[in-house]
């Protein structure tokens, strides 16, 4: 059985909790990976600095995150592959790379670029903008050592360097399906869960909901729960606020496990990510998606998705990649014309659940890092 190493170089460890999505991701992938490599999962952080003048200094495009990579090579045995999740590039982690070829020149390098293109995403605040100057210089160095990027985009080649295109993947039967004792009528639930950024794009939910409710007749009572927190959070609460909407859009904080499942069982409809337009995403592949599948839930999203442009299917509702606000009235016809057709919800999360199963389970979208990596 091959050797081989899952590496995610992140932040401090203090800040672990703000990795928990993707650190749940990082498993599913481990955990398929393991049915056919004896695969090792490191989680390397950065060393916290001590005095606030040395996190300045360290965004500097000079200057590299302090990583002890040498600790981790030393812990390497004879790896066929090294999969890596994307890091800012900076010169250690290009000598990281480097001193992986020089010891095992037949491993194979793959790094995971997430999402792509993702400097408008990544790159927001002034702060960073040193960190984008870093990342641009030295990424021209990741040809000399990465062999293959694993991406979700349709590019073949990414910063000269051929890439693996795959979905994103889930384990599905990790994730319980939602569970209705009773069919609602009165009311049309949705559901976001996730950190709130601006690619997200809510306010076109909450502002829709203005709309709907501005109107004099509504076909259903609609609300809104929003799990989760950051950057956006403030700005989302204001405009809730500002169109008297707090008790059609309500904010739930962070929520895990049972608590979370609780509130995805009371609810209709996922909302997936309605503000790619802002980060130059045109097809997305979010982990979000996977997630409202796997639970059997139909979903809206704000431009195409990579697992519905391969499959047809009719629990998806597509709106256009801009600002423009969700029609809450047509979400609720839709959701009743599948209503009528599936017969119960229960029936409905069962068809979408298989559907995940067969198209976006990990065991499916794992395939091509496999046929890459070899058996």
């Amino acid at each position: 059985m091959k050797k081989g190493y899952y590496i995610f170089p992140c932040g401090y460890e203090s800040t672990t909790k703000e990795y928990s999505g993707v650190l749940k991701k990082i498993d599913m992938q481990c955990t398929e990976l393991r049915k056919y490599y004896d695969v090792d999962y490191k989680l390397i952080f950065e060393k916290k600095p001590k005095a606030k003048i040395v996190k300045v200094i360290r965004r500097l495009p000079w200057v590299s995150a302090n990583r002890d990579y040498d600790r981790l090579i030393e812990e390497f045995d004879n790896p066929a592959f090294v999969y890596i999740r994307r890091v800012t590039a900076d010169k250690c982690f290009i000598a990281f790379l480097r001193k992986i070829k020089e010891k095992y020149p037949n491993c194979k390098i793959i790094e995971e670029i997430y999402s792509y293109p993702y400097e408008a995403d990544e790159y927001q605040r002034l702060i960073d903008k040193p960190n984008l100057w870093k990342d641009r210089y030295y990424r021209k160095q990741l040809k000399l050592y990465v062999d293959r990027l694993a991406t979700y985009s349709d590019d073949k080649e990414i910063f000269g360097i051929k890439t693996i295109n795959q979905m994103n993947g889930i384990n599905v039967n990790s994730i319980p399906r939602i569970r209705r004792n009773e069919e609602k009528k009165e009311t049309l639930d949705l559901i976001f869960v996730g950190y709130m950024q601006k690619h997200h794009g809510l306010e076109r939910i909450i502002r829709g909901l203005r709309d709907y409710y501005n109107c004099d007749i509504q076909k259903r009572v609609v609300i809104a729960h929003l799990v989760g927190d950051g950057p956006e959070t403030a700005f989302y609460r204001e405009l809730t606020e500002k169109y008297n909407l707090s008790s059609k859009v309500i904010f739930h904080g962070k929520m895990y496990g049972e608590e979370l499942d609780r509130i995805y069982d009371m609810c209709d409809i996922g909302i997936s990510s309605l503000g790619f337009y802002k980060i130059n995403i045109q097809v997305s592949s979010a982990l979000k998606s996977r997630e409202y599948l796997a639970k059997g839930m139909p979903m809206i999203n704000g431009n195409p998705t990579d697992v519905f442009e391969q499959y047809d299917c009719d629990f998806y509702k597509e709106f256009p990649n801009n600002d423009s606000f969700i029609d809450i009235d047509s979400v609720v016809s839709w959701y009743s014309t599948l209503l009528e057709k599936y017969g119960t919800t229960e029936k409905l999360s069962i068809a979408i659940r298989q559907y995940a199963l067969e198209h976006i389970d990990n065991s499916i979208t794992i395939k091509p890092i496999r046929n890459y990596i070899g058996d």
